[in-house]
């Protein structure tokens, strides 16, 4: 894949680093980095890996990637494959790389956004998007930074409580677990997995939208 081969390079170097130093870091030999760099495609974990070789988040490779992948000239935007190997035409999720929880997200108003790129991953393939969360109330489930993905729930009277949602309010964009209301049918509890975070109790029609996570992304590097 040229355009990988090319951007990588160039974050390397401006990190005072050639992709024999890469390869040391990465514990492999320059051959196979060279391999990796030029293949169809690249799995998740190995575009962490790569990003991490040389200090830079991962967004900064995709985004890279996602700009300059010739599949964008055919309007077509470039993806990253899941452990199975993905290819570009699988189905595709948009990215927004935005904090949900403290910006007016355009997708919250109907309103048309352009995403960052997109994931193609099948266990989320019939999400509306994915998003990076920030913060530590959903630690450790969620790590600060990881990316989640949502799948709107139209239905407000079909909340699965225990479920993690993304929740829109006129007051709160808050990533939580819905719980019953101990002694209201008329509210729900928002709760954090961090003990440290206090329990929000709100009423079922104060919510403007309601977002089942389906899953998340990790960023994490061994």
């Amino acid at each position: 894949m040229e355009a990988l081969n090319k951007a990588y390079k160039e974050l390397a170097y401006k990190k005072g680093l050639t992709l024999q130093d890469v390869s040391q870091r990465l514990g492999m030999s320059y051959q196979n980095l060279n391999r990796l760099l030029t293949a169809k495609d690249i799995k998740l974990s190995q575009a962490e890996k790569l990003a991490s070789a040389i200090n830079e988040p991962v967004d900064t490779l995709l985004q890279i990637l996602s700009q300059r992948h010739p599949e964008n000239k055919k309007g077509k935007p470039y993806t990253v494959a899941e452990e199975t190997g993905l290819t570009v035409n699988e189905p595709q999720i948009p990215y927004y790389n935005v904090d949900v929880t403290a910006s007016a997200f355009p997708v919250f108003a109907d309103e048309r956004e352009e995403p960052e790129y997109f994931i193609s991953i099948p266990a989320f393939k019939d999400c509306d998007f994915a998003v990076p969360i920030y913060g530590d109330s959903m630690y450790p489930k969620i790590k600060n930074g990881h990316i989640v993905a949502v799948k709107e729930v139209k239905n407000k009277g079909v909340i699965l409580y225990g479920e993690i949602y993304l929740v829109i309010t006129e007051d709160y964009r808050t990533v939580k677990y819905i719980r019953k209301h101990p002694g209201d049918v008329s509210k729900v509890l928002l709760c954090s997995e961090n003990p440290s975070f206090d329990d929000v109790e709100i009423p079922v029609d104060s919510i403007l939208r309601l977002f089942k996570v389906r899953g998340q992304i990790s960023i994490n590097v061994n």
